[in-house]
């Protein structure tokens, strides 16, 4: 941005009232060619604060998004990429597998994942953590067992 045309938003900016949404709507919707960061430069604040005025003010503005060769107008960002997941295997789950730590772990061991247990037992990854742990702790020794009791 030249400074000459700094100085000429400058003045049009110095005229809004920043206090009324309203008005700082046109502001947002006139100059669809202004980034955040020149906005931040004419009006002297943060980029932050030129975000915040922007949802103050409701502007949805309008991003031109290629997608595979073809030009999309959205108002909201493109997804991530997430890559595929794998799909879920089929096992027999015992009605006591929460009460059975080594068939947890036999499952583990076999290739499905903590994530995918606690998916298909409907909880969370870390009671299958749990579990595993249980499952693979050695046996107290009876030794110890009658020296306690």
């Amino acid at each position: 941005m030249e400074y000459d045309e700094l100085i000429e938003f400058q003045k049009i900016f110095a005229s809004i009232d920043i206090s009324d949404p309203l008005e700082l709507r046109p502001w947002f919707e006139d100059y669809p060619e202004l980034s955040i960061s020149e906005r931040s430069k004419i009006a002297g604040r943060s980029k932050a604060t030129i975000k915040k005025w922007e949802r103050k003010a409701r502007v949805n503005l309008i991003m031109v998004v290629e997608l595979d060769n073809q030009v999309v107008a959205s108002t909201k960002r493109p997804p991530l990429y997430t890559p595929p997941s794998k799909p879920l295997p089929n096992i027999n789950i015992p009605k006591d597998w929460d009460k059975n730590p080594k068939w947890v772990l036999n499952q583990h061991r076999d290739g499905i994942s903590k994530r995918q247990l606690g998916f298909l037992l409907n909880c969370s990854r870390h009671k299958i953590r749990r579990l595993i742990i249980e499952a693979e702790r050695p046996p107290i020794p009876q030794s110890i067992l009658n020296s306690i009791a």
